[in-house]
């Protein structure tokens, strides 16, 4: 039911601006941004995205992805409840020429959201001597009990880009995704080529 959600958004958004005067769909640009840091309503991390703009008149449809991890500082994580999550979101949206080397985007969307918690359980018998003297203890095994949670998630993202050559963005990118039960942040550096204009669909 949601996947036929996102697909039926995917069709609206296609097509609600047909009757724009250039209305071919054609490959726009892509984007990277390899560091981000990420918070949300029961973790937070670092992640990664990736994306593929599309251009349809004078709107830019964004496929997105991202990606990301809990940080664990503990030293423990093995006896640690975990999470990381996978999202895939379809954006629409526009960009804003501020000045001939800057500019700012803004995307509103739908997507999907895998949140999965990792709960390590302890391994029967398998506890063993470690150490020695006063810092003896014993150490077990653990087996992953994964358990996804997928929910359909309101995405909203908007880029500051510097323009630092014909087609070679730089800037910083602030995303988040709103599901009923979990609210997630992220913001990092943003890497952008912008492609040629021959390349159509």
């Amino acid at each position: 039911m949601k996947l036929r959600l996102l697909t039926l958004f995917v069709f609206f958004i296609t097509g609600v601006h047909s009757q724009e005067p250039d209305n071919s769909l054609r490959f726009y640009s892509i984007s990277f941004s390899p560091l981000n840091a990420y918070t949300s309503s029961s973790s937070e991390g670092i992640a990664l995205s990736l994306d593929l703009n599309l251009k349809k008149g004078n709107t830019l449809i964004k496929v997105f992805a991202l990606t990301g991890s809990e940080s664990d500082i503990s030293g423990f994580a093995e006896s640690d409840i975990s999470e990381n999550f996978y999202e895939m979101d379809i954006l629409l949206g526009n960009e804003i020429e501020a000045k001939s080397w800057l500019y700012i985007d803004y995307f509103a969307g739908l997507g999907l959201k895998d949140l999965i918690t990792n709960t390590p359980e302890k391994i029967p018998g398998s506890g063993h001597p470690a150490g020695s003297g006063i810092f003896s203890y014993t150490q077990y095994e653990y087996r992953d009990n994964k358990s996804h949670n997928v929910k359909l998630a309101l995405a909203l993202q908007s880029n500051l880009r510097f323009k630092t050559g014909k087609r070679f963005s730089l800037g910083l990118q602030l995303h988040t995704s709103i599901t009923t039960s979990n609210t997630l942040i992220s913001y990092g550096l943003l890497f952008r080529w912008k492609l040629g204009s021959a390349s159509r669909l």
